[in-house]
């Protein structure tokens, strides 16, 4: 088709017939676009002189896979560059996870210390838990000696009683008034 190639018309039509079925990577190397077979050229034919030698239903045949080729070239490089930027973001993602963690490490514990602070009665001085009690709810620490209401939690020092049963200096969650005839045998 060229000064440099002599084909006749019948050769550059099996030629073209024939770039259809060859490996894609014979199809790729051109980029699509056939490469002269007696020679090692990288110049493929050049599209208006292959038009010009072959019938329309052979060129357009040709360029049916020059268009596929183009199309799997395009693919892969949206497929090369999808996985780069996919390896970009998985990459930031881990460090926005790495520093999540830790945030949400920090926010679990400060959750659990505000369900312990909230849900676990415990000694308003030196913090040791209390599970239950009976009678009297003028309770003594068993850590620290510490008298506290058990209602209020108030530390009264060594004695919760005056606190929780003197009108005057009732605890402010105690509704009841008086001295309870049940504790510690006091007048009601």
């Amino acid at each position: 088709p060229t000064m440099a190639h002599f084909f006749s018309k019948g050769c550059l039509q099996d030629l073209l017939r024939a770039f259809k079925t060859v490996d894609y990577a014979v199809q790729k190397r051109g980029k699509g676009r056939v490469l002269c077979p007696m020679k090692e050229s990288e110049d493929p034919f050049g599209d208006a002189a292959l038009a010009a030698h072959v019938p329309p239903e052979v060129f357009n045949e040709y360029l049916e896979v020059r268009i596929i080729v183009a199309k799997a070239d395009f693919r892969g490089k949206m497929i090369k560059e999808n996985y780069i930027k996919l390896e970009e973001l998985k990459k930031k993602l881990a460090e926005v996870v790495t520093v999540a963690t830790g945030v949400q490490r920090e926010v679990d514990a400060h959750r659990l210390q505000i369900l312990d602070d909230i849900f676990t009665l415990k000694c308003p001085r030196c913090k040791l838990a209390f599970l239950e009690f009976e009678g009297c709810s003028a309770l003594t620490c068993a850590g620290c000696s510490c008298g506290f209401c058990s209602y209020c939690l108030k530390d009264c020092c060594e004695d919760a009683h005056e606190h929780l049963h003197r009108r005057a200096a009732q605890c402010i969650v105690n509704t009841r008034t008086g001295w309870s005839s049940r504790e510690e045998g006091r007048p009601g």
